[in-house]
């Protein structure tokens, strides 16, 4: 959760997070904050092996400031519950 406390609204983009693990994902590429109020941020540890590591990610934002969050990452095995996908067409007949 990234919050905005100025009167202004921020662009906060992906390329403002700083971080050196190769598995990350964040999403989505980029959001605006309204002012005085906050948004959130997907941070997702997608690596190929089982295991365990911590990282930094630094939030450098102009308006913002700058954030240091130290993440404790953990890869386990995929499940043997299959994923449900739904197709379906979208408008009227």
């Amino acid at each position: 959760m990234i919050e905005n406390p100025t009167n202004e609204d921020v662009k906060v983009t992906k390329q403002q997070f700083i971080f050196t693990n190769d598995y990350l994902e964040i999403t989505p590429d980029d959001i605006v904050i309204k002012a005085h109020e906050s948004r959130e941020f997907n941070i997702n540890f997608r690596p190929l092996i089982i295991s365990e590591t911590s990282t930094d990610v630094v939030l450098k934002n102009p308006i913002l400031g700058e954030f240091k969050y130290n993440l404790a990452l953990k890869g386990v095995a995929p499940t043997t519950q299959r994923s449900l996908a739904f197709k379906c067409s979208l408008g009227q007949d």
